[in-house]
């Protein structure tokens, strides 16, 4: 395996990481929003255009939800993987800075740790 294909991962597992924490809050903000529109249609004087305006707000808003929680559904088991094993993307960095890069010449790993005691590589 490339040094390029292990950072590709690496790289993939912190973009998960990212999108799933912006889908847990913007699935927070979504239900907070669900909240004041429910609440206002509850507590307000009954307006129709009014009334209408927050169907259609409301709507959106549970799109955006829904968007945010198959983000969450599509991310946890990355995540979940991560919480058990933490050292494997520490493990994987490690591999990737001691693949060769693509092109370069392939050398096993104890020859390039005996090659170091001498000064050469």
């Amino acid at each position: 395996m490339s040094s390029k294909s292990i950072e590709d991962f690496l790289s993939f597992l912190r973009d998960a990481e990212q999108q799933y924490d912006m889908a847990v809050q913007n699935e927070k903000e979504a239900n907070d929003a669900t909240q004041d529109i429910l609440h206002a249609v509850e507590l307000d004087t009954y307006n129709p255009r009014k009334t209408s305006g927050l169907v259609k707000t409301l709507r959106t808003v549970r799109k955006s939800r829904r968007t945010a929680k198959e983000t969450i559904e599509t991310f946890s088991p990355v995540l979940s993987w991560l919480e058990e094993k933490p050292s494997y993307g520490q493990d994987l960095g490690t591999s990737a800075r001691r693949c060769p890069k693509s092109g370069a010449a392939y050398r096993e790993p104890y020859l390039l740790a005996q090659n170091q005691h001498y000064g050469g590589v």
